[in-house]
């Protein structure tokens, strides 16, 4: 196969935004959030707590096939928004985070 050096590249299909399902449950300790963030990697994650709201933006990159330009493209980079109102009561410099086969824990 040809590569192709092209600067025209197009994708079919833009950046989308999507709203991943979401569990929480309440525990001893407080909460736990489970989060599907499919194809997500740790770079493309950003977690802020501020003013009781948890907010959570995740991104996938688009794959690009190293050593060739990109001709035409269907396969959409994604981004994942979700916010949470939380309690006042939660201890959020304890909470901890994890991202393992594409669901973020925080508890």
């Amino acid at each position: 196969m040809e590569q192709n050096n092209s600067s025209s590249a197009r994708r079919a299909f833009p950046e989308r935004t999507s709203v991943p399902p979401a569990d929480i449950f309440e525990t001893k300790e407080g909460i736990e959030l489970l989060l599907d963030l499919p194809g997500v990697k740790d770079e493309g994650l950003d977690i802020n707590f501020e003013k009781n709201t948890l907010s959570i933006t995740a991104k996938v990159f688009a794959a690009a096939k190293e050593g060739y330009q990109l001709g035409h493209g269907e396969r959409p980079a994604d981004v994942f928004k979700r916010s949470f109102a939380l309690s006042k009561d939660l201890n959020v410099d304890k909470a901890e985070a994890s991202l393992k086969d594409g669901v973020l824990k925080i508890s």
